[in-house]
Order: structure tokens, then C-alpha cells, then sequence
């Protein structure tokens, strides 16, 4: 769909494989998933096919953030 290359702030579209969202490392999640809900937008426009949306999280950290803060121990 031409749609390679195209960016939102960090987040970019693969040249590769227009199929992937690649954070250069200045993305946010919001500015992630903005690029792949207007990517979906454009496709039905263009198409009339609704994309689903499949997520997969490369490179984040191997242990999950901990919710709330951490407070040290006094």
C-alpha cells in the first residue's frame, strides 16, 4: 500500500515490511499504537479491509515493571 517508511514522532513503518511498527527509540506506546490504528484507517480506506491489530514487544525488559512505587528500605 506504499505505506513504508512513514512516521509518527519515533515510531516508524518498517521499509522492510509494512507490516511492522518500529520505535527508533524516541516512541512512546501512545505514538506506537496511533501510527497502527492510522495505518488500519488507510488500509480500509484504500482496500476495505479491516486490519487486526497483533502485538508483539521486542526488546522490552524481561521482568515486567513493577505497579506503584518503589520505595527504598530506611
Amino acid at each position: 500500500a506504499g505505506l513504508g517508511g512513514i512516521r509518527l514522532r519515533g515510531a516508524r513503518i518498517s521499509e522492510h515490511d509494512a507490516n511492522i511498527v518500529e520505535n527508533d527509540g524516541g516512541a512512546s506506546a501512545r505514538d506506537v499504537l496511533a501510527l497502527a490504528a492510522w495505518m488500519q484507517e488507510r488500509i480500509q480506506a484504500r482496500t476495505g479491509l479491516q486490519l487486526t491489530l497483533r502485538l508483539r514487544a521486542v526488546g522490552a525488559a524481561e521482568e515486567p515493571p513493577r505497579r506503584g512505587p518503589v520505595h527504598p528500605s530506611t
